[in-house]
């Protein structure tokens, strides 16, 4: 060891810290879920498009005419919402 006027110098070499540096999370699992909303909603506006005749639906007592298209449009709507929200609601239910 040699010491001089700032403090002791050592012989012996000096160890090197290494640090990793943090990942960035993946974005695999979210472009995935992504690409399969974009697949099916294209599939759903051809689906809706070639089917666009109006028809006649009954409902209880009341009687509707609309085109087969916005009748497939309110259907995936009312399925999208309930697809959302029953899960919700599961999950508070398993919590208490």
């Amino acid at each position: 060891m040699v010491e001089d006027e700032y403090g002791v110098l050592d012989d012996e070499p000096r160890t090197v810290v290494i640090r990793e540096v943090p990942k960035e999370p993946s974005n695999l699992k979210r472009n995935l879920v992504v690409g399969i909303w974009i697949v099916v909603l294209v599939m759903l506006a051809l689906f809706i498009g070639q089917n666009w005749r109006t028809l006649r639906l009954d409902f209880l007592f009341w009687q509707f005419s609309v085109k087969l298209s916005f009748a497939l449009l309110a259907a995936a709507a009312v399925g999208l919402i309930i697809g959302f929200t029953v899960p919700v609601f599961w999950g508070r239910r398993k919590k208490k």
